[in-house]
């Protein structure tokens, strides 16, 4: 039988041939990866930090060991990693804009992903819809309002997209008609739990409860510990008389809170 090199089983033999050509970067690498499919992290790092940068293996192993980064959440470290090691491209940059999002460092975030969209990259959408995200968590609406809409006239069917800014519109009571046909195409297009928490808002917001109501309460079923969920579900038991149900949701949002 062959020995499958890929699998983790394997991490033996890759020892011993690594044992008789210490210096094979290909080894190296293999057995780096190895390491990292166990979770052997702290090894797998040493490994492929032990490849040389006028290796052949050196951007793959500089590549693989920034994945390794980000699985550990160590954003500190792969932003060092991807400015001293790695080729600033449209893909490096929009991980370092990424990562300080994650970090909520919003202005380097927005310079990193402004400078991700001047190498015109094939993933403007995304690009200027997280930018937008940014803009927003600064309170600068327009800003938000002007990236975001971009990103929809560049890709018609991003969920994320239509569904951001229509719950955004609908939350500051502006645009409500048109916010509510983007919630609407982002469930048709994808159905999942937020999207329809979006969608029941939107009816919530036109005065329509009992289409908010059978929303919501499906969407809570999905999400039944999201306060935001449980929160319009509130709202709109309120808004129709039923009471006890309103506190029933407050009071599951309250032991939330104090967990």
């Amino acid at each position: 039988a062959f020995i499958d090199l890929g699998s983790p089983g394997s991490l033996p033999y890759v020892k011993a041939a690594m044992f008789l050509n210490p210096d094979y970067d290909d080894l190296k690498y293999l057995s780096a990866k190895l390491n990292m499919s166990i979770k052997l992290y702290d090894r797998a790092k040493d490994e492929f930090n032990s490849i040389e940068s006028a290796s052949i293996r050196s951007a793959d192993a500089q590549k693989s060991l920034l994945e390794l980064l980000l699985i550990n959440r160590s954003y500190e470290e792969a932003i060092v990693h991807i400015n001293s090691h790695m080729e600033l491209n449209s893909e490096t940059l929009n991980i370092l804009a990424n990562l300080y999002l994650e970090l909520e460092d919003y202005e380097n975030a927005i310079n990193y992903y402004s400078k991700a969209l001047d190498v015109t990259p094939d993933n403007a959408e995304s690009l200027y819809f997280y930018r937008g995200v940014v803009f927003d968590k600064l309170g600068e609406k327009d800003k938000r309002d002007e990236d975001i809409l971009k990103s929809i006239e560049l890709n018609s069917y991003f969920s994320d997209a239509l569904n951001y800014l229509g719950y955004s519109w609908l939350n500051d009571n502006s645009n409500i008609e048109e916010a509510f046909n983007m919630v609407y195409k982002a469930v048709k297009i994808s159905p999942n739990a937020a999207n329809i928490d979006s969608l029941g808002w939107g009816y919530y917001k036109l005065g329509d409860y009992k289409k908010a109501e059978a929303l919501l309460e499906h969407s809570a079923k999905l999400l039944p510990n999201n306060i935001e969920v449980l929160t319009h579900l509130a709202d709109v038991y309120e808004s129709q008389g039923k009471l006890i149900k309103a506190n029933y949701a407050r009071g599951h949002i309250i032991s939330l809170q104090s967990d």
